[in-house]
């Protein structure tokens, strides 16, 4: 069975609650003929890029690792996996990448909104992109996730 989605992007932090995002996309990849993309964005601070740029290499290389850990878990079972690092503020990077890319589904996970407290968890990185993404974009919420791992 073919998906309906040709290019999935799961924009990932370096936490293993990415997890279930991964297992997520590839279930909705149901084997060949689609491209799983990990992206993970590296924050860049108000200074120029070159004052910190080893500091900067050192984080994508920790980044490039953590992303091959977590495609391990594609290993065999059909998509095909692409692995992106790049500098900037995550959600313009994440809704560039979208559009640059042709992205069909984004999959990204989040914590529960708290109602009482709007102004600092209704801004989450997964909010913003699921209000301004132009396609469709799955949100885990991680209350409802089960553990991949157990």
């Amino acid at each position: 069975m073919e998906s309906m989605y040709k290019n999935i992007l799961v924009p990932v932090d370096l936490t293993d609650k990415n997890a279930a995002a991964v297992e997520e996309a590839i279930r909705l990849a149901a084997g060949k003929g689609t491209t799983i993309t990990l992206l993970h964005v590296i924050e860049t601070l108000d200074l120029p890029f070159e004052e910190i740029e080893d500091f900067y290499k050192q984080l994508a290389t920790k980044a490039r690792r953590k992303l091959r850990q977590l495609g391990k878990r594609a290993s065999g079972r059909g998509p095909e996996l692409r692995y992106e690092t790049t500098y900037g503020r995550r959600v313009r990077a994440i809704l560039d990448h979208v559009i640059d890319q042709e992205i069909d589904l984004v999959v990204i996970t989040s914590h529960q909104i708290e109602p009482g407290d709007p102004p600092t968890s209704w801004m989450t990185i997964s909010h913003q992109v699921a209000l301004f993404a132009n396609c469709s974009v799955m949100v885990l919420r991680l209350d409802d996730v089960e553990d991949p791992e157990t």
